[in-house]
């Protein structure tokens, strides 16, 4: 009997994994998946591997990054007091390979992680408050990010040139800020939470393997350039929008169908910033759909544009 069963008990360990019960997927789901193949650091770096200083309000600023090992975690206090900042530059171009932050962390400074070419992971925390310009600019080697509402509300060119591939936004995400994955291009889709409100100029611009993008309604504003450069073949535009301009596709070559759910936009001829190039409908490649009905379109040419009605047209767009 004994043999008996053991030989069961080894029988539904062996087979646990086939039918689901592979406690190894058990995982924080707060938290992002590690899929850059890093072993992350459970226990946080000692204060000899940072030289910080003491802010105004008492609490720790880490200003700079001393120590020899490649996984970081940012411990919560120095010297009994919270760690709440991370310097400029204080890691640039570093050769770390991950990084978790603490929670007792609010802001990250400007060009903080620059060029850190072998940084692979990065888990950031809601409680996070402030993110500074070109904080991760440059690392290539970072394919995924989660990021959470109101760190960027104030930040350029975060992510600018980094190696990006998946982007995981938390909803209650109101602003795409001004460059903030510019030169991404391993980027092939991104699918923007509900919550998004206005694309700032040049969120996109040159991400050059961006073949999709879906916008919710909500999206209110589209500014100039915000696409410029990418490989966009068609995009629809949702009837919340009230302002985009016809900057915000320049130079994307590849793109056919821009398709309105909506009434006409207030200013899609109207270029934000008047020293750039302007866009010349006569060369342009894309047709512009919109619905049977909607108002501020004109019959078969609008402000010089090619258009159709998605409901005559011979081929019509998908949804």
């Amino acid at each position: 009997m004994r043999k008996i069963i053991t030989i069961l008990l080894l029988l539904t360990v062996l087979t646990a994994p086939l039918f689901g019960c592979d406690n190894s997927d058990i995982s924080d789901t707060s938290a992002p998946q590690n899929t850059a193949g890093v072993v992350l650091r459970t226990t946080p770096n000692p204060k000899t591997d940072f030289e910080y200083s003491v802010l105004e309000n008492g609490k720790i600023r880490i200003t700079k990054y001393i120590g020899t090992d490649t996984d970081i975690l940012i411990p919560d206090t120095i010297d009994d007091t919270d760690v709440i900042e991370l310097g400029d530059n204080a890691f640039a171009e570093s050769d770390i390979t991950s990084i978790v932050m603490s929670t007792t962390l609010r802001r990250i400074g400007s060009w903080t992680f620059e060029n850190c070419t072998e940084l692979r992971y990065v888990e950031l925390k809601s409680t996070i408050e402030r993110i500074d310009a070109w904080t991760f600019s440059g690392c290539t080697s970072l394919k995924y990010i989660k990021i959470y509402p109101k760190m960027f509300d104030v930040s350029v060119n975060v992510f600018a040139q980094c190696g990006l591939e998946r982007i995981e936004f938390e909803e209650g995400i109101k602003t795409i800020p001004e460059g903030m994955f510019g030169g991404c291009n391993n980027l092939k889709a991104v699918k923007l939470p509900s919550s998004v409100e206005k694309i700032e100029p040049y969120a996109f611009v040159n991400c050059r393997n961006l073949k999709s993008i879906e916008l919710n309604d909500g999206v209110v504003e589209i500014k100039a350039y915000a696409f410029q450069g990418s490989a966009l073949t068609e995009i629809t535009i949702p009837k919340t929008v009230k302002k985009v301009f016809s900057s915000s596709f320049f130079k994307c070559d590849r793109l056919r169908k821009i398709i309105f759910e909506g009434d006409a936009p207030e200013n899609f001829v109207f270029d934000l910033f008047p020293s750039h190039p302007a866009v010349d409908p006569k060369e342009t490649l894309y047709t512009i759909y919109y619905h049977k009905g909607a108002k501020g379109f004109d019959s078969d040419i609008w402000n010089d544009f090619s258009i159709k009605t998605v409901e005559e047209s011979s081929e019509k767009p998908q949804q």
